[in-house]
């Protein structure tokens, strides 16, 4: 509630002024619409999509925890199966509501729970997760745990089945082999590991070792980081790094590795792709990681597999050098190929190598590679290199085959799985554990009716109330999935198959009218064809589009949209579309997405910030880089909002205060770039540093402060009806609202999708705890927003509903005060111009419509507001009819379509239907 003067103190319709008790009632009971209730039982659906049965694998499963469960330690978590057995499970706590994980007082957010499962191929089991369980109840144990023991020489993980031993100096594998009852059988069937590149002719391995760490250890699962770098000459005032993700699992014979290599320079500055004649990039011509084997004197013989079907077993003796491998194309619209060669003759070839596997086997054992999905990430490769003259015999995965580019501080990543097997493992058991463990790991879904209850996420459909919104429901899963068929179907048609392209999706593509924003005219490298896709296409998740796979995966019980859509996208722009830097470097965009399209590296507007699926991967898998490399980014950005906000000899400064102004035209505290770092703030405020939260709350009370005008609508009794407008911050210039008079306001759909929502995050985040000068809830101020809305759209030349011609900006003027004052204009744009004929970006298009559904819907919740409930109906109605007629892949206009309208219908689906019968709820 705001605080100001008794005059001046505007009466929100929740607080009932002027209304009776029977009004009073009637807004509780709409207020018991959204949340849902929490329901009884937390059940989780692990899905096997793979055609691979998995025997005793480990599931992964992201449950957020609603605050009111007050949840504050792991002590009475258990996890039953479908029959109310116990099974043995490790919890990690994630994050906390409005406090960081560290901070055992406060309710526990997101859980990462991990247990084994056997699942048939195709098929599904279910779990429970038991919150409340009795500090008396058995806590199950694996028969053979997975233990680390660690010294000097060596840190060896015992995985029950397999033990692998890592250099703690280097990171790297020293052996592999098998184990029995827990113990070692003394012998290896790798010996051995290193990695190297090939940067512009010039090879090179990895030099020293920056930082060694142990990302999460317990009986079920180790998880180690490395970060080294290479003894490339630098270029460009940085350096080639790497690093690897080792994450080792109980009862499992092989580890799952993640690889990134990095260049940490620029030759040009920031948004230019050349300079000098020369593209402000680095080729990379190989790189590749080579395991060392333990040649018997017992025959030997290779077996593999490219495909996923269709695809004959090859069992060949090892007397020459044996490869797989996925070429890279010489332009998009190529057919992809792979080849297969014994020596140096073609044993075969193929399209798409999507299921790579490469197995050594002889009598003391076998030892086996694959790589995620090569047909995705050419040019790649996976070879047998025989022994000769004092070498030894290795396996190597090639993780860049051929040439690609890295850009300026920019990075390249890729997913192999290692793995050691007894002689008498069959073919099909190593398969499952290699290409299901590594493509296709076991993933635990909470019911959708828990994820919306918790709050931890935007609303989510649930269990529709009524025959509309029952069809709106499902026309919503249905856009959900013909979406997501189309994004891979078409990057595969289109050719974005590629190191440094599969992942992300165009800003615009897919559209049979426009065209596709894949290719250029101005490619830095003219002589080459094949980089023309990575230079040419629009690279960003364009308003957190590849977020629309995980409301899919919940919605559609599908956790094939994560795998193949989710966590490639959230890599990508981990590894390739974020500003890869030295931890101490104080460029003040390392850490960030300040630029897209070309290269990823064109367009330096710092509007790219799109995190949310970057977020949603780090829920799923707990992965530390996200969080270490964000906090670099976040704590250039929070002190360039305010510049008091540094670090002095350890101690971090003072936030701004409410009435503190931007001093930089371009350090605005609303619109889309501010919103995007609040969302991290949030973030990293809930997991590694709660101080973020602090910043998420100064500078979001700055916007309130300064660029914000909450005044009454003179025209509507009685009068409690608010307006809340928005005006531009630091898009070049340092404007404020300070006084009565005409302002422009920021862009509807931009703020919708940005500004509002953020702050209905912060009042989920805080329990709407009111920002700014004069103090406003954000509950009070998202039920005005959705006045403005109603507003605007009842404007000439707009009828009342989405079918009508709206704005893209509004002008508004008031008199009196900025917060309680009167509105005395709310006109479009182009007044006291006649409209634009054509409107284009002056008028809101379809999707922009789209963008503002949730805004609408919260605020009919807020008010029980028959007419705002209209309009929410008549937005959704019309995104899911314009939708039908053109169902376009993951890019801008599905990203601003998908982005609020689940949330809409989610409250819509669960509204109380007494509001239906026309009664004014104000």
């Amino acid at each position: 509630m705001m605080r100001t003067s008794k005059s001046l103190r505007p009466r929100p319709a929740w607080r009932c002024v002027l209304c009776g008790l029977y009004l009073c009632f009637i807004s509780a009971l709409a207020h018991a619409a959204w949340p849902p209730s929490i329901p009884s039982q937390l059940w989780l659906d692990v899905r096997n999509e793979s055609p691979y049965a998995r025997n005793s694998a480990l599931v992964s499963a992201s449950v957020p925890l609603p605050r009111s469960l007050n949840l504050r330690n792991i002590n009475s978590l258990r996890i039953r199966n479908a029959t109310g057995q116990l099974v043995p499970a490790s919890y990690r706590i994630l994050a906390r509501w409005h406090a960081d994980r560290s901070s055992d007082s406060a309710a526990i957010q997101w859980l990462l729970v991990r247990f084994p499962a056997t699942v048939g191929a195709q098929s599904n089991q279910r779990f429970r997760l038991q919150l409340d369980a009795p500090l008396s109840t058995p806590v199950p144990r694996l028969p053979i745990p997975l233990t680390v023991s660690m010294n000097a020489n060596e840190w060896r993980i015992e995985t029950g089945t397999a033990n692998f031993s890592i250099n703690p100096n280097t990171g790297r594998l020293l052996q592999a082999g098998l184990s029995e009852s827990g113990l070692s059988l003394g012998h290896s069937l790798l010996q051995g590991s290193q990695i190297d590149a090939r940067i512009a002719g010039i090879d090179g391995t990895p030099s020293f070792t920056r930082r060694i760490r142990w990302e999460h250890r317990d009986e079920l699962i180790a998880i180690l980081l490395v970060d080294y770098q290479f003894n490339h000459a630098p270029a460009g005032g940085g350096a080639i790094t790497g690093g690897a993700r080792w994450q080792f699992e109980a009862g499992s014979s092989a580890v799952s590795v993640r690889e990134w290599i990095d260049w940490e320079g620029s030759r040009c500055g920031l948004g230019t792709l050349s300079c000098s004649g020369l593209p402000d990039a680095r080729q990379l011509q190989r790189w590749q990681a080579t395991f060392e084997l333990n040649t018997p004197t017992t025959p030997a013989t290779l077996q593999y597999q490219a495909e996923l079907s269709d695809q004959p077993s090859l069992v060949h003796p090892v007397s020459a050098d044996f490869l797989i491998q996925q070429l890279r194309r010489t332009n998009r619209l190529q057919p992809p190929s792979f080849e297969v060669r014994i020596g140096a003759g073609l044993l075969r070839r193929g399209m798409r190598a999507d299921a790579p596997l490469l197995l050594f086997q002889h009598a003391e054992g076998k030892a086996a590679i694959s790589l995620d999905n090569m047909a995705n990430y050419e040019p790649q490769a996976l070879r047998f290199q025989a022994a000769s003259n004092n070498a030894p015999a290795q396996l190597n995965v090639r993780m860049a085959n051929d040439a690609v580019w890295l850009g300026q501080r920019q990075g390249a990543y890729t997913n192999y799985r290692l793995g050691v097997y007894p002689s008498s493992a069959d073919f099909e058991s190593i398969r499952a554990s290699q290409l299901g463990g590594l493509q296709t790991p076991l993933i635990g879904l909470p019911e959708a009716a828990w994820i919306a209850a918790s709050e931890a996420v935007d609303e989510l459909p649930e269990q529709p109330l009524s025959t509309n919104t029952m069809a709106r429901t499902q026309a919503l899963d249905s856009a959900l999935a013909r979406v997501l068929q189309n994004t891979q179907e078409l990057r595969q048609s289109l050719g974005l198959a590629g190191l440094q392209t599969f992942g992300l999706f165009p800003r615009n593509w897919g559209d049979p009218v426009l065209s596709d924003e894949i290719d250029c005219g101005n490619d830095p490298t003219p002589a080459f064809a094949w980089d023309n896709t990575y230079w040419c296409a629009t690279w960003t998740d364009y308003h957190n589009a590849s977020a629309i796979s995980n409301v899919a995966a919940w919605r559609l019980r599908r956790p094939l949209y994560l795998h193949q859509i989710s966590t490639p996208a959230a890599l990508r722009s981990l590894h390739t579309h974020m500003l890869r830097c030295d931890d101490d470097d104080t460029y003040s965009y390392c850490g960030q997405f300040p630029t897209g399209y070309g290269g990823y590296r064109a367009d330096f507007n710092s509007s790219h910030q799109y995190i949310e699926n970057l977020l949603h991967y780090y829920w799923r898998t707990g992965d530390e880089t996200v969080p270490e490399r964000l906090v670099q980014g976040a704590a250039n950005y929070r002190a360039y909002l305010c510049p008091t906000r540094v670090e002095v000899n350890g101690v971090l400064g003072p936030t701004c205060a409410a009435s503190v102004p931007i001093g930089d035209p371009f350090a605005g505290v609303n619109d889309r770039v501010a919103n995007q770092f609040y969302e991290i703030f949030h973030f990293l405020g809930s997991t590694v540093d709660a101080s973020f939260l602090s910043d998420w709350q100064s500078n979001s009370a700055r916007a309130l402060t300064q660029n914000l005008a909450f005044v009454r609508n003179p025209n509507v009794l009685p009068l409690v009806q608010f307006m809340a407008l928005i005006s531009p911050s630091g898009q070049g210039g340092t404007q404020a609202i300070t006084s009565p008079g005409r302002y422009p306001s920021t862009q509807l759909w931009m703020a919708a999708l940005y500004d509002w929502n953020q702050l209905y995050r912060w009042q989920i985040s805080s329990a709407d705890q009111p920002l700014g000068i004069p103090a406003l809830t954000p509950s009070t101020l998202i039920q005005a927003q959705g006045y403005t809305l109603l507003l605007t759209a009842r404007t000439p030349p707009g009828d009342g509903t989405a079918n009508g011609i709206w704005p893209n900006t509004i002008n508004f003027a008031f008199s009196g005060s900025r917060t309680g004052g009167s509105l005395s204009e709310l006109s479009p744009s182009w007044v006291p111009g006649a409209i634009p004929s054509p409107c284009l970006d002056d008028c809101l298009y379809d999707v922009g419509k789209a963008a503002l559904t949730a805004s609408v819907q919260r605020a009919a919740d807020a008010s029980s507001d028959p007419a705002l409930r209209a309009l929410a109906n008549s937005l959704i109605d019309r995104t899911l009819t314009q939708w039908q007629t053109s169902p376009l892949p993951l890019g801008k206009a599905s990203g601003e379509v998908f982005a609020r309208l689940s949330s809409a219908i989610a409250r819509n689906e669960g509204s109380a239907t007494i509001f239906q019968n026309g009664f004014e709820g104000n």
